[in-house]
């Protein structure tokens, strides 16, 4: 078991909650089974194959620098990759502390080959999309307000921002 965890960890990074899933999964069901994925999990950790610490902060870079996501973005993926919430602020603000988010939302902009909105649909989807790519929705209209989106198009969103809330 000890061997597929570090398998399961030498194909990509993991948080301490995905390998222990993985490992409950193959496991023996009840207490044995348990038992031996704490055991293997214990083992990890002391072999320094397993720190959400680590995991968390790599986590974060990458998805700063290398997709050009934002701040809630992480925050949502950690959460669901198990690791705990204290963890995961830690290492967002670590990675993220500086960072001007606007210039970030124009990477991924341009990072993703996005066209200027031509109508009122687009730029809502454009909305979502950067919402849903974590960033907040204030940064979002302000971009769009520098990128000449069509102004009447970025009040409504403004108005879907405040009712949203």
């Amino acid at each position: 078991m000890y061997q597929k965890a570090v398998a399961a960890l030498a194909r990509r990074s993991r948080s301490e909650v995905e390998v222990r899933r993985l490992l409950l999964r193959r496991a023996i069901p009840g207490e044995e089974g348990a038992a031996m994925v704490a055991s293997v999990i214990g083992r990890l950790r002391d072999h320094g194959y397993l720190d959400d610490r680590r995991f968390a902060g790599h986590y974060a870079l990458w998805q700063k620098e290398g997709e050009a996501h934002g701040r809630a973005r992480v925050r949502r993926e950690l959460k669901a990759r198990g690791v705990d919430a204290e963890i995961a602020e830690a290492a967002i603000e670590e990675q993220f502390g500086e960072t001007d988010e606007e210039e970030l939302i124009r990477t991924f902009l341009r990072r993703r080959r996005i066209k200027l909105p031509e109508n009122p649909r687009q730029a809502a989807n454009l909305f979502r999309k950067l919402l849903m790519a974590g960033f907040s929705s204030s940064a979002s209209i302000r971009c769009l307000k520098q990128w000449k989106v069509n102004p009447e198009w970025v009040e409504e969103l403004s108005g879907m921002e405040i009712e949203g809330e």
